[in-house]
């Protein structure tokens, strides 16, 4: 399991929050991919 420090948490959900008040869905896309990365980091950690 991978979890944020609080404060990495905060500057993520600001982060989704920038990304979507630029374009409707875009922050949803861009936590994707966060989530999408974090996945990859879990399955390989060594690679």
């Amino acid at each position: 399991m991978i979890r944020f420090l609080e404060a990495s948490q905060r500057e993520l959900d600001e982060a989704v929050l920038f990304h979507e008040a630029h374009a409707c869905g875009l922050g949803r896309m861009f936590l994707g991919e966060v989530l999408a990365a974090m996945e990859l980091i879990r399955r390989y950690p060594t690679a």
